[in-house]
């Protein structure tokens, strides 16, 4: 069940990714083509650029528990550093894409902390999965409200880059 588990996670990660880029290049590439300056929000940016790295530290930290851990145990603890440290990078790269002024690159910072977070959810997820014994029901209905939220907060938020797309295209 774990393998079905973390693959399944694997899969929503990068469909979350291709469905949110495809978008952008069918619905959004006019709108990023001719108006490619986005507006200048100092604080917004900051606060952005704050939330990334909290997040990339705090993925850094539950790598390096996991890695303290004894050599042992590590088959059973790689599917989890494997999610928090796609969290880790895909944070990383969004702190990075927000300092540039395009519209595009805040679009791309946005979807990258998205995933990020959802990496965070998918690694905790599956260490409580495989480490501690819940019973076949509370754990995916705890884990899967939060990724049925955090999917339709998602959908929102391309529903809103959408109609600012449409209304400024």
């Amino acid at each position: 069940m774990g393998l079905i588990l973390e693959i399944s996670l694997l899969v929503l990660l990068v469909t979350y990714f291709s469905v949110f880029m495809g978008w952008a290049l069918v619905k959004g590439r006019k709108y990023l083509a001719s108006y490619s300056k986005g507006k200048d929000d100092k604080d917004d940016l900051f606060q952005s650029q704050n939330f990334s790295l909290a997040l990339s530290g705090l993925s850094i930290t539950a790598i390096a528990l996991f890695v303290s851990l004894k050599f042992e145990a590590m088959a059973s603890f790689s599917p989890i550093i494997l999610f928090f440290s796609i969290s880790f990078v895909t944070l990383a790269i969004s702190w990075n894409l927000i300092r540039f002024p395009r519209q595009i690159y805040r679009f791309l910072s946005g979807v990258f902390s998205d995933i990020g977070v959802l990496s965070i959810g998918c690694g905790f997820l599956v260490f409580f999965w495989s480490n501690l014994n819940f019973s076949y029901i509370e754990l995916p209905i705890v884990f899967g409200l939060f990724i049925i939220a955090f999917i339709i907060i998602g959908v929102l938020d391309l529903r809103r880059w959408n109609k600012f797309w449409s209304f400024n295209s």
